[in-house]
């Protein structure tokens, strides 16, 4: 049921932004098809990404159609040199990787410290990873030895439930920091992984769901990060829908946001909202924010989350306005305050509100400037602010390419 397909929908970029853009018009499907001289269905597999949208001509008539004032921005056109500056994310992972890489029964066996001592140092470094703007170098240079350790003891016997937990934990970290670098096949391996230790070689039912209930939140991000997103969708929806405990809630809410996610991505307002209705809906019930086997979720990632799909299903207007009303309290997670911050950024980019844009960017700055090297979104955002060149914030624009390796 969640096989992934060989290669992701087509142009799927490109189609995406195509029913952002329509939307924001106001402009339905058929209206839009038949100014462009095609059918609803086609526009519908353009949308989606199941058809390419390479004919110059249609283009053109989508531009003029839609009101796009600068086609080659659109289309995600650049110049040769535009790619020459991608970070280079090699040196943080490549440790990570080979120690993933290779299969349990050939792994060395190291001398290691007693499980409760090896469990208080991953206390410590996902402490780093909510907490830290220097999360990325740390988490690179010590998690690579802390799970050799931890499979080392795993692979000796040990199927203490203490242990379990540490190794979920520890590849749920991978995931999410290989997902941060953009190195999808990393992650997938990571949440592959960090499911085999959660559920075992049984159903997931009889397990602890707290353990494969927070794999199963990495493994759909990891499908969503990589363009599976009905896959994604189906499979956060079932395991969700597998959580029937009070104490499982703050997992089952990050599910469901998964989901939401994946359908906005996906094109399906509709689904979108009503998978986060129900998202919040439990989030609600427990009223306050929580981190559950070290997946972080509660009202305030909600509203963080809901911003996030207006913005991608180009309802800037709303996102900005309920945007005003998401408080972040003390507490909250490095990558979800940078999320939400690099959201604002790229919406008040997208209605030219350069000023709000670049304020939205000197805070990232200041709390982690490494993410401003590694977020696609912020990186976009400052290329096309410092294409526009607004005389008012140039300097303050300088120093955010340079931060982001973009001078």
């Amino acid at each position: 049921m969640y096989a992934v397909p060989g290669q992701p929908t087509v142009d799927a970029t490109l189609g995406e932004r195509v029913g952002v853009r329509r939307r924001q018009q106001g402009l339905s499907r058929r209206v839009v098809a038949n100014l462009v001289g095609r059918s609803e269905e086609w526009l519908r597999q353009v949308e989606r990404g199941q058809r390419k949208l390479d004919s110059i001509e249609v283009l053109t008539h989508l531009a003029r159609v839609l009101h796009i004032e600068d086609l080659t921005e659109f289309v995600g056109w650049c110049d040769e040199d535009s790619g020459k500056n991608e970070p280079n994310c090699g040196p943080l992972t490549e440790r990570l990787r080979d120690v993933l890489m290779q299969p349990l029964f050939l792994a060395e066996q190291v001398r290691t410290p007693p499980v409760g001592r090896l469990c208080m140092e991953l206390d410590h470094l996902l402490a780093t990873w909510r907490e830290s703007a220097r999360r990325y170098t740390v988490v690179a240079s010590l998690l690579p030895c802390l799970l050799k350790r931890l499979r080392s003891v795993w692979q000796s016997g040990d199927r203490s439930a203490e242990l379990a937990a540490a190794l979920v934990q520890g590849y749920g970290l991978a995931c999410a920091f290989a997902n941060r670098m953009n190195d999808d096949h990393l992650a997938w391996m990571a949440s592959q992984l960090c499911l085999d230790v959660a559920v075992g070689t049984g159903d997931p039912a009889p397990g602890e769901p707290a353990l494969w209930g927070a794999a199963s939140v990495h493994r759909a991000a990891c499908m969503r990060a990589m363009g599976y997103l009905p896959q994604a969708r189906q499979f956060a929806v079932d395991c969700a829908e597998r959580l029937t405990g009070d104490r499982d809630e703050t997992i089952k809410a990050a599910l469901l946001l998964q989901a939401a996610e994946a359908a906005a991505a996906d094109n399906q307002p509709d689904e979108a909202f009503a998978l986060h209705t129900a998202a919040k809906a439990v989030a609600q019930r427990r009223g306050r924010d929580e981190i559950v086997s070290s997946i972080y979720c509660g009202p305030t990632e909600i509203g963080i989350r809901e911003v996030r799909m207006l913005v991608r299903l180009g309802r800037l207007d709303k996102a900005l306005r309920l945007a005003r009303g998401v408080s972040l309290p003390q507490g909250v997670p490095i990558g979800s305050q940078v999320r939400y911050l690099v959201t604002m950024a790229f919406a008040y980019t997208r209605t030219r509100d350069d000023v709000a844009a670049v304020f939205a960017l000197n805070r990232i700055a200041a709390l982690a400037p490494a993410d401003l090297r590694f977020d696609p979104l912020a990186r976009q955002a400052i290329r096309g602010l410092t294409k526009r060149g607004h005389v008012l914030v140039a300097d303050d624009l300088a120093k955010l390419s340079s931060e982001a390796c973009l001078a």
